[in-house]
C-alpha cells in the first residue's frame, strides 16, 4: 500500500514538473513575443519555400502600413520594390534575401520607396526553413549622405573657385588684348586699302601720279606692314590657343561636375575622369606640385563617376596640400604622380605625392568623420571620410594606404570593373 501510494506520489510529481515546464515554457514564448513585437525595428519571419510572413512586429506593421492580418496574407516579393525602380539594389529573380544581405529597395501599402539594410538569420522552425528579417530603414540617412556629399563637392569647387577663374581669366586676358590689336590694325589696313584701290583705279587709265604713289608708301609706313605681317599670324594663334585653354577647362569642369541621375552606375573612362579632376585642381597643383601622369589601357567602368570625381578631386587636393607644407615658399615643387592600370577585374589608379606624411599615431583615425590635422578654413574632415564612403559603401571596393613620414603616402582604393569590384591607389612610394 505504502509502495502504491509512493508511485502514485511520483506520477504527481512529474505531473506538476511537466505543468510547471509548460508553463515556464510558455511564459518564456509570451516573453519572446512581447520582445519581438516591441523592438523599435521592422522585423518578420518569414517561411523558405512559399516566401509568405509568417509573423511580422509592430515596428513593421507601423513602417509599412499593412495591417498584421494584410502581411500574413502576403509574401516578401510583395514589398519589394519594381526593378524598374529599386535599380541595381533589387533582384526579381533571388528567391530569398538571406542570400542578399545589404541595402534593398522596399514599398509601403501607400507605395512609398523605402531604402533599407537587410540583416537575415535562417532558422528551423519545427522542422520547417524559416528565415528572421530585420529592415533598418536608411531612406533619411542615404539623403543626408547624399546632401552631406553634394555639400562637401560644392565646398571643395567652391574653394577651387578664385583658382579656376585665375586660370579662365589669364588667357580671357590676352585673347581681348589680341582681339583689341587685330581689330586696330584692321582700322589700319584698311586706311592702307583705300590707298591701293585709288592706284589701281589710276593705273586703269595708264598713268599713276608720282603724288598718289608717295601716299601709298606714307600710308605702309604709317600701318607698319612689315610689322603686322609678322604680328597678326601669332596674335591668332595665340588667340586660338587661349580660347583651346578656356575650353578645356570648361569641359573639365563639366565632366568634374557629373551628375548621376537617379544614382545609378554607368560605364565611364576613368581617365578622362582623372585628366578633368587635374584640371580642376589645377589652381591647387601647379604651384607645388609637377604633375606626371601615366594612363593605361582602361576599359570602361561601372560606377558613378560623379562621386568618383569627388574622390579623385579629394585626394589630389590633399596631396597639394601635404606637399605645399613641405615646400613652403621655397619656390621648389614636389611631384604628384597619377598611374592607371587594370588587374584582373579592377582597375587601379595610383596618385602618388611627395609630401610630408602621415604621423603613424593618427594614421588609424584619418577616415573618422571631422577628424582633420588642417588648420581651420583648410579642412572640414569629412573629405577622407566621404571618399571612403563613396569607395566602399557605394562600390564595393576598398580605400586604404601607406605613408612614410618625411617622404609621402599612398591611398589605395579598390572598385570593381564590372559595378561590383575595382581599384583605386593613392599616394607617394
Amino acid at each position: 500500500m505504502i509502495e502504491s501510494f509512493g508511485s502514485a506520489a511520483g506520477q504527481i510529481a512529474q505531473f506538476i514538473q511537466r505543468i510547471r515546464t509548460q508553463e515556464a515554457l510558455h511564459a518564456s514564448e509570451e516573453h519572446f513575443r512581447q520582445l519581438f513585437a516591441t523592438i523599435p525595428i521592422p522585423i518578420w519571419l518569414y517561411d523558405a519555400a512559399s516566401l509568405r510572413f509568417l509573423e511580422v512586429n509592430d515596428a513593421a506593421v507601423e513602417r509599412y502600413g499593412y495591417s498584421q492580418q494584410e502581411f500574413l496574407a502576403m509574401t516578401v516579393q510583395d514589398i519589394r520594390a519594381p526593378a524598374s525602380l529599386a535599380g541595381t539594389r533589387n533582384l526579381e529573380d533571388s528567391q530569398t534575401e538571406e542570400t542578399r544581405p545589404g541595402q534593398w529597395k522596399h514599398r509601403t501599402k501607400d507605395g512609398q520607396l523605402l531604402d533599407v539594410e537587410i540583416h537575415c538569420h535562417a532558422v528551423d522552425l519545427a522542422g520547417n526553413s524559416a528565415v528572421l528579417v530585420a529592415a533598418r530603414d536608411v531612406t533619411e540617412h542615404n539623403r543626408m549622405e547624399v546632401e552631406l556629399r553634394h555639400g562637401q563637392k560644392l565646398q571643395a569647387v567652391g574653394g577651387l573657385a578664385a583658382g579656376i577663374a585665375h586660370e579662365i581669366n589669364t588667357p580671357i586676358q590676352f585673347v581681348g588684348d589680341n582681339v583689341r590689336f587685330l581689330s586696330d590694325s584692321f582700322a589700319s589696313l584698311d586706311q592702307l586699302f583705300e590707298k591701293y584701290a585709288q592706284m589701281r583705279a589710276t593705273a586703269c587709265t595708264g598713268t599713276v601720279p608720282s603724288t598718289l604713289l608717295e601716299e601709298v608708301k606714307a600710308a605702309e609706313q604709317k600701318v607698319n606692314l612689315p610689322y603686322l605681317r609678322q604680328e597678326i599670324p601669332a596674335a591668332l594663334d595665340q588667340t586660338l590657343d587661349g580660347i583651346r585653354r578656356v575650353a578645356t577647362i570648361v569641359r573639365a569642369l563639366k565632366t568634374f561636375s557629373h551628375v548621376d541621375l537617379g544614382g545609378e552606375k554607368t560605364a565611364a573612362d576613368l581617365n578622362a575622369a582623372l585628366q578633368s579632376t587635374i584640371v580642376v585642381a589645377s589652381s591647387e597643383l601647379k604651384y607645388v606640385a609637377e604633375v606626371e601622369t601615366v594612363f593605361g589601357d582602361l576599359p570602361p567602368v561601372v560606377c558613378q563617376i560623379g562621386d568618383l570625381n569627388q574622390v579623385f578631386l579629394n585626394l589630389l587636393v590633399n596631396a597639394a596640400h601635404s606637399i605645399g607644407d613641405v615646400v613652403k615658399n621655397s619656390g621648389s615643387k614636389g611631384r604628384v604622380r597619377v598611374e592607371t592600370r587594370q588587374e584582373g577585374d579592377s582597375a587601379v589608379i595610383s596618385i602618388s605625392d611627395t609630401g610630408a606624411g602621415i604621423p603613424e599615431p593618427i594614421q588609424g583615425r584619418i577616415f573618422e568623420p571631422f577628424f582633420t590635422t588642417k588648420e581651420t578654413g583648410r579642412g572640414s574632415g569629412q573629405g577622407l571620410a566621404l571618399a571612403r564612403a563613396i569607395v566602399v559603401e557605394k562600390h564595393g571596393g576598398s580605400l586604404t594606404f601607406e605613408s612614410e613620414v618625411g617622404k609621402g603616402t599612398t591611398f589605395y582604393v579598390r572598385i570593381p570593373l564590372n559595378g561590383s569590384q575595382a581599384t583605386l591607389a593613392v599616394g607617394a612610394r
